[in-house]
């Protein structure tokens, strides 16, 4: 990276946490999204990819099925968790 490029990302970097700071009143909120929206990709999602794409069995056998369908369990829990969090229905 080039100082100049380097300077752009630094102040990029800068005005991006500026704005959420001005935007958003509460850090708690945020916090709690980020960690809804991170935990599951990091603990089951990737994970899970990770095996399904390297494992040479083929998609069908036992263990990729019980995977995909573990995989869109923990999808569907985590987008009810961010629905959740989010405040529901108003």
């Amino acid at each position: 990276m080039t100082d100049a490029q380097n300077i752009r990302a630094s102040i990029f970097l800068v005005t991006l946490c500026y704005l959420a700071a001005v935007a958003l009143p509460n850090v708690g909120s945020v916090i709690a999204v980020t960690g809804a929206t991170i935990n599951p990709f990091i603990n089951y999602i990737f994970p899970i990819s990770f095996y399904l794409k390297l494992d040479s069995a083929p998609m069908n056998s036992s263990g990729k099925t019980l995977a995909q369908v573990l995989l869109f369990l923990v999808i569907l829990v985590s987008v009810l968790g961010i629905y959740q969090l989010s405040g529901g229905t108003h």
